[in-house]
């Protein structure tokens, strides 16, 4: 099941004590995977660094605000147009946000009220009268479950279906005794489906309450579960620290 393991060599750097980490190893790092930004040294995040990376979507909540432009905001918004909750105020103008909402309108949630006018909803080809009830319902509705978590899509895991992990331990509550957890969508396209999943905690014994059907069998499950104990300390680590992610 070796090649279940999440890419040893890109992890190295997470495995690492932060005294041992130099600004080079981060540099060779970041050229194979942007997403390991995280586990980067704040000292290293300098605009050096981050000229190496192509585009920024999924990680603008490991860029320090210095260092932001409005160059990366729209790189990164333009493909992940969750990544608005993480721009900075004053480069949230008409034409960023329209870059994001076009693309989902979740992403309303964090346009500022200033820009929601008819001309607004014209631009992302929506009903005005619509789109303002669709806004107010998004400041009323708590989205933010939805957007902690980070897309582990098939073909990167060599897992059946898609995975998302839980960012912050939002779920590993002492008090109310819930542990971490994957989630994982229970059908095997490959197009992330949030309405089509169940959850599987992370620990040395995966448990879920899913049952195997038409969609997953039971060796898929199985599948799943030794993915999760070959990754358990990475699983566990990013749980920590991760945001939504594209790969």
């Amino acid at each position: 099941m070796e090649e279940l393991r999440i890419g040893d060599g890109r992890f190295l750097i997470c495995c690492l004590q932060e005294e041992e980490i130099t600004f080079e190893l981060c540099c060779e790092t970041i050229k194979i995977d942007k997403t390991l930004l995280k586990f980067v040294p704040y000292k290293y995040r300098t605009n050096e660094l981050l000229a190496l990376i192509k585009h920024f979507n999924g990680i603008m909540k490991y860029i320090p605000h210095e260092f932001k432009t409005f160059e990366i905001c729209l790189d990164a918004v333009k493909r992940n147009c969750y990544d608005l909750k993480r721009v900075p105020k004053k480069f949230k103008t008409k034409e960023l946000c329209v870059s994001a909402v076009i693309h989902s309108r979740w992403a309303l949630k964090y346009v500022p009220k200033k820009l929601i006018t008819k001309e607004f909803f014209e631009l992302i080809n929506m009903d005005y009268e619509e789109g303002i009830k669709y806004y107010e319902r998004t400041h009323r509705k708590n989205l933010d479950e939805i957007m902690g978590m980070t897309l582990l899509r098939k073909h990167e895991t060599g897992l059946p279906v898609n995975i998302w992990v839980y960012e912050g331990g939002a779920y590993n509550n002492k008090k109310s005794g819930h542990l971490k957890r994957i989630n994982f969508q229970v059908n095997k396209s490959v197009h992330p489906i949030i309405n089509l999943m169940v959850p599987m905690f992370i620990s040395e014994n995966p448990t879920t309450n899913y049952k195997s059907g038409n969609e997953l069998s039971q060796d898929d499950i199985d599948l799943i579960k030794k993915f999760v104990i070959l990754n358990l300390d990475i699983l566990l680590k990013l749980g920590d620290s991760i945001g939504i992610i594209e790969f």
